[in-house]
């Protein structure tokens, strides 16, 4: 059966080991945009990694592309870190909370008064030092010369524009019937939503044509169930489906992993000399820039991917008076007609769940429930006149209020 359904049946260990010692390894464009995200320890952990298996490196056209239209993303978003935004937003939460027990019997409010104010003033220090502002930017421009510099000459090339429109006339049929990878990203727009599909193509294209048929290690830190099988909340492996096509298609062996995988087989299957400090701190830091990612609203993190119109939310449904007289801001939603006032939004999703805002008499919705700053508060519906004739995509975050259109 192993040789049947190969991608069910996970290598041995003396396999392992083999393919280790001589695959190539490819990365994806989120793998190796972590460095710009790294503390310097993990970052050199990475770096030296990657300089062991330097001879046998190598990353698709469209992996290289993606990485390089999203370096500033990575590092906008330690930038906003650095100068405290989110910092200042809890600290300021923590005062107005401590303000609230000024009375209280208990808690001594003169020393959590002070406490807090000294907090404030010595981040306000830190962040008027632009000495470690300045220095990331130059850190930031070693590691891209450096990535640059490993990976010159192992950058695959791109499809021509006839491979190109037949490419993406496969693709289109892999999403229609859920082939991974890629079929996960079916509402992006037209082309970001081929962006896993054309790597995976390049990939197998590179593994067909090589004199030598090495087994293939592929590194990506996407998470979705088109690259992984996910039971429970739990990743249990890669798609068998990935494994066999890879087969199938080059006759080479592949084996995938995440970034924190990756980096805890390397540094014993490399033979790479480092403490486990320095490994679980790099683990550690991983799940960070995984949980920042997430947390990351969808119109910060992927704007210039889909191109959307971003702007405030007007006003949507009152679960109160039922008028469309709500205005959503900032985890609190008040109805500008009957007076009604929440700091939980969740009444309010609902009542826009079940009767989405129309624009128009007699419309017809297609909502559905998605994410936004961390929470299952956003709705995302299409509006279709009477005459059958699809409106634009929106999103409303209930807890930001941000309003969207694609």
């Amino acid at each position: 059966m192993r040789k049947t359904f190969p991608g069910y049946y996970h290598p041995s260990e003396a396999d392992i080991v083999r393919i280790w010692n001589t695959a190539v390894f490819s990365f994806d464009a989120n793998v190796i945009l972590n460095l710009y995200q790294f503390s310097p320890s993990s970052r050199a952990l990475f770096f030296e990694i990657l300089s062991t298996v330097k001879e046998r490196i190598y990353i698709t056209h469209q992996a290289a592309a993606e990485y390089h239209a999203h370096i500033w993303d990575r590092i906008n978003v330690q930038v906003k870190l650095y100068e405290a935004g989110e910092l200042n937003g809890f600290i300021n939460k923590l005062e107005n909370h401590v303000q609230q027990m000024k009375e209280h019997p208990i808690l001594d409010y003169v020393a959590l008064s002070k406490f807090v104010h000294d907090t404030k003033a010595n981040l306000s220090a830190l962040v008027s030092d632009r000495t470690a502002l300045k220095k990331y930017y130059e850190d930031c421009d070693s590691i891209r010369n450096r990535v640059a510099d490993l990976f010159e000459d192992k950058v695959g090339p791109p499809f021509n524009e006839e491979q190109l429109a037949q490419k993406f006339l496969e693709a289109k049929i892999r999403i229609e019937k859920k082939i991974p990878p890629g079929y996960k990203d079916a509402e992006k727009p037209e082309p970001q939503r081929y962006g896993d599909i054309l790597m995976w193509y390049q990939l197998m294209w590179f593994a067909q044509r090589a004199e030598i048929k090495n087994p293939l290690i592929f590194v990506t830190d996407e998470q979705k169930e088109d690259w992984w099988i996910i039971r429970g909340g739990q990743t249990v492996s890669a798609r068998p489906e990935l494994i066999d096509e890879m087969l199938k298609t080059a006759s080479v062996q592949v084996l995938i992993y995440s970034s924190e995988q990756f980096m805890a087989e390397a540094t014993t299957k490399l033979n790479i000399a480092t403490n486990y400090g320095a490994i679980d701190n790099a683990l550690s830091e991983l799940k960070t820039i995984k949980r920042q990612r997430d947390d990351a609203p969808d119109e910060t993190r992927s704007a210039k991917v889909l191109r959307r119109r971003v702007r405030k939310v007007l006003l949507v449904n009152c679960p109160s008076c039922f008028e469309k007289q709500l205005r959503i801001s900032d985890e609190s939603v008040a109805c500008l007609k009957c007076g009604y006032r929440s700091k939980d939004p969740r009444e309010a999703f609902l009542e826009n769940y079940e009767h989405p805002p129309i624009s128009f008499p007699d419309a017809i919705t297609r909502p559905e429930i998605s994410t936004c700053c961390g929470k299952e508060l956003k709705l995302v519906f299409q509006e279709v006149d009477k005459d059958g004739i699809e409106g634009a995509f929106q999103t409303i975050c209930f807890v930001c209020g941000a309003h969207q259109e694609f």
